[in-house]
């Protein structure tokens, strides 16, 4: 709701749907990439696990990233208002 506030402008509106999407997308990867190969694989307790960890996590959510940004003409088409 902050970022409603402060871009208001239609052509802004890709702003307000990836930012909130950026930042709850690392969350998710992270914990989940931590729970599923971290604890899960037993990667935490190897050595280089957490460079592993780490690998996972950026190239999960890079490809997250990107799909976000690619839906959002999708996201205008959707939300626009006649």
């Amino acid at each position: 709701h902050l970022l409603r506030g402060i871009f208001r402008k239609a052509q802004q509106r890709w702003i307000q749907k990836n930012i909130p999407t950026a930042i709850s997308q690392l969350i998710d990867t992270t914990v989940s990439t931590i729970i599923v190969f971290g604890i899960g694989l037993g990667w935490v307790s190897q050595d280089g696990g957490w460079a592993l960890i780490l690998g996972a996590i950026i190239g999960q959510y890079i490809v997250k990233l990107l799909l976000s940004i690619l839906d959002t003409p999708l996201f205008y088409l959707i939300t626009a208002r006649k």
